[in-house]
C-alpha cells in the first residue's frame, strides 16, 4: 500500500464522519474533499488511458515492422 492510498483512505473516513456528524460548514468541507479527490482520480485515468493508447500503438507499430509475432 502507497502513502496516497493511506491519505485516500482517511479522506474517505473524515468524510462519513462529517456527513454523519458534522455540522453543515463541515459537510461542505467534506463534500468539496471527495470531489478534489474524484477530479485527482479522474487525471490518473486519463493518464493511465493515454499510457494503454501509447502501449497499444507501439506493440501494433511493432507487429507491422514485423519485430513481434
Amino acid at each position: 500500500m502507497t502513502v496516497g492510498m493511506f491519505e485516500e483512505v482517511e479522506v474517505l473516513e473524515n468524510a462519513i464522519i462529517a456527513f454523519k456528524e458534522g455540522a453543515s460548514d463541515e459537510k461542505r468541507m467534506a463534500l468539496v474533499t471527495l470531489e478534489n479527490l474524484l477530479n485527482q482520480k479522474l487525471v490518473e485515468v486519463e493518464a493511465y488511458d493515454a499510457w494503454v493508447e501509447e502501449q497499444s500503438l507501439i506493440y501494433l507499430d511493432g507487429i507491422g515492422e514485423g519485430m513481434i509475432r
